[in-house]
């Protein structure tokens, strides 16, 4: 549904190309992974050494219409959902990995630093210091602060630690 471009040789991104059946709901999420590929080049790709459970739980949790909210199979015996059925094969699988935690930390940067916090950090100490787009995209290691309102139960929660440059009209 989407695909990156890079130039021969350098390997550095040139186009996102996104597929024009692309429901109105798959596009910004399939845009976000793109884009997620295209930081990751830009970086020099950012390692996935050590970081294969995270990896590989957090794509599953994402891509995987059969996990609920707590992360849990809600059908007995449902395979995780991987890269590898849908057709990448070798070195082609730590960049959709680690494309798609790119993609999580800039959509919701708590909920990455919770569930793969080795992730976070590594996407931090390729991606903050490089010069070419640090100035758009800064992924931050605070999580945002909660309060509670004790007398109403509320909880005000916020984050506003990926920021980004829009990537594309919603």
């Amino acid at each position: 549904m989407g695909r990156t471009r890079y130039k021969p040789y350098t390997g550095q991104p040139t186009a996102v190309v996104l597929s024009k059946a692309l429901t109105p709901g798959q596009f910004p999420r399939v845009n976000a992974h793109e884009i997620g590929h295209v930081i990751d080049q830009i970086v020099g790709e950012i390692p996935t050494a050590g970081l294969s459970d995270e990896l590989r739980g957090l794509y599953n949790s994402l891509n995987n219409g059969h996990r609920n909210a707590a992360g849990t199979d809600a059908r007995a015996n449902a395979k995780p959902f991987l890269p590898q059925p849908n057709g990448y094969k070798g070195d082609d699988i730590p960049g959709e990995y680690m494309a798609e935690a790119i993609r999580a930390y800039m959509a919701d940067p708590n909920y990455l630093k919770t569930v793969a916090p080795k992730t976070a950090a590594r996407i931090r100490e390729y991606a903050n210091p490089n010069p070419t787009f640090n100035r758009t995209i800064q992924f931050n290691a605070i999580a945002a602060p909660a309060a509670g309102l004790a007398a109403s139960g509320a909880v005000l929660a916020g984050s506003d630690d990926a920021k980004a440059a829009p990537m594309a009209p919603e």
